[in-house]
């Protein structure tokens, strides 16, 4: 989310983090944009479809070092 705040301004909240993600996504011309939410999982923003929010599993976590490459690989391999 720092990533994408610092690109948008901060967001007070998800209404406000769809309404600046898809101000982004049109002016990028993008088909879709993942947002990495942290605890609170991650949000997939497409055009004209409503938000998919993405619920994080809560556990202990000692070092998020390469959360973000995780989150990458995955979606790639899912596609």
């Amino acid at each position: 989310l720092s990533e994408f705040e610092a690109i948008v301004g901060h967001c007070v909240d998800e209404a406000q983090l769809v309404t600046k993600g898809a101000q982004l996504m049109q002016e990028l011309d993008l088909g879709a944009l993942l947002v990495t939410r942290g605890e609170h999982g991650m949000t997939l923003l497409r055009p004209d479809q409503q938000a998919l929010h993405l619920p994080a599993r809560a556990r202990e976590v000692f070092d998020v070092t390469g959360a973000g490459d995780t989150v990458i690989s995955t979606l790639a391999a899912a596609i």
